[in-house]
């Protein structure tokens, strides 16, 4: 790997490693945090600023390790050309194996203590950032809406059955759980619209490849591969595994476009175009995918 690809997440594990000295103990960091929070939340008690102070600490290592993470991702993605999903274990390894060494290290500071479960906190949050990593973030931020709506939705409907039962007043949950389900509803009839978007917009793509390619054979320019890679990317993106295990792109209807079907072979000649272009054995294992089913499904099918 390149220094600019390896250098900045070793420069932040070495930053890591100095917070986990006195430098970053409760002590040292109340001295500015402190005043802080006093200045913000001026009603709060004393004990308040105390809870805050500690969720701003271990804000501090979810930010921590969540940079870590996207940071080695990016890395292995540059430097090796990793696959995603290779990529994303490789970073999230060496986050977690760094987090316990951290962790190990503060067991000798004396104004420090080990946590296990810090180790654990530092775990997912570089979990995270490397799954918004490689699903996207618009992705995540989907599920995470949807499952907090079916959430309130569903809990505040149970609620409201047992208060109906034991004759407890539920005033705010009359509100919130049908506009929960309204809001479910809507996001529904707008996902069976969206496709359309998403499968002209990976056609668009698909064919910008090969004129791609062949202007960089051309002319040589080296700035036309990071354009070829950026649209084998965003193919990748639009991806979506079936629980067959090929992948799908959605086209206009929710048509599901695989194995043979028209829409399917020009974004598979597109990937392996991209894959001989860049190197990128990612787009040469995402055509493969695309055309492990042999047949054509009227609509998309259950997504694994």
């Amino acid at each position: 790997m390149r220094p600019a690809d390896w250098l900045p997440p070793l420069v932040w594990m070495a930053v890591i490693f100095g917070l986990s000295s006195s430098l970053g103990s409760s002590e040292e960091t109340s001295r500015f945090v402190v005043p802080l929070l006093r200045w913000l939340f001026r009603w709060a008690a004393p004990g308040d600023i105390a809870a805050l102070h500690g969720l701003v600490r271990k804000g501090g290592h979810l930010t921590e390790y969540a940079v870590l993470g996207a940071l080695w991702f990016r890395a292995f993605r540059r430097g090796p050309r990793l696959a995603p999903g290779a990529a994303a274990w490789s970073a999230l390894t060496l986050s977690v194996a760094w987090a316990g060494l951290d962790e190990w290290h503060q067991s000798f500071v004396p104004a420090r203590t080990a946590s296990a479960g810090d180790v654990a906190l530092d775990g997912a949050s570089a979990a995270l950032a490397v799954l918004v990593a490689v699903r996207g973030w618009r992705t995540i931020l989907d599920g995470a809406t949807a499952v907090l709506l079916w959430l309130a939705a569903t809990g505040g409907a149970l609620v409201l059955a047992i208060g109906l039962w034991a004759d407890v007043p539920s005033r705010a949950l009359w509100f919130t759980t049908p506009a929960a389900l309204v809001l479910l509803l809507a996001r529904r009839r707008f996902l069976r619209r969206k496709p359309d978007a998403v499968g002209s917009r990976a056609s668009g793509v698909a064919g910008a490849v090969p004129v791609l390619v062949d202007l960089h054979r051309r002319s040589g320019e080296s700035f036309l591969l990071g354009r070829i890679r950026a649209c084998g990317e965003r193919l990748l993106s639009a991806a979506r595994p079936a629980a067959d295990g090929a992948l799908y792109w959605r086209g206009p209807g929710g048509v599901a476009m695989c194995g043979i079907s028209h829409g399917s072979a020009g974004i598979t000649l597109s990937l392996l175009q991209a894959w001989a272009a860049t190197g990128e054995t990612a787009f040469r294992d995402a055509a493969g995918g695309t055309m492990t089913s042999p047949r054509v499904p009227k609509r998309a099918p259950k997504m694994g």
